[in-house]
């Protein structure tokens, strides 16, 4: 999930003069955190409905990388 990058926009010319467009750049965190929500959920309703014979969601597998993140980790390491 950390691989996501917003899509860039093209030079364009305006009367004349040529505007540089942006180059793509690093979905935030919270983009990141949002596409995988949307993702379980789809899973959830295909395993429901019965569209794929798994019994756990592949998604509860996948981390998203960022500062939240770190937190949960070291909060996981002091309970150890």
């Amino acid at each position: 999930m950390n691989g996501y990058k917003t899509l860039g926009t093209p030079d364009r010319v305006v009367k004349g003069k040529v505007i540089p467009g942006r180059p793509p750049r690093n979905a935030s965190k919270k983009t990141r955190t949002h596409l995988k929500w949307i993702t379980h959920l789809m899973f959830e309703c295909a395993i429901k409905w019965g569209r794929l014979p798994l019994q756990r969601n592949p998604v509860l597998l996948v981390k998203v990388k960022g500062k939240a993140g770190r937190k949960v980790v070291e909060m996981l390491r002091k309970r150890a």
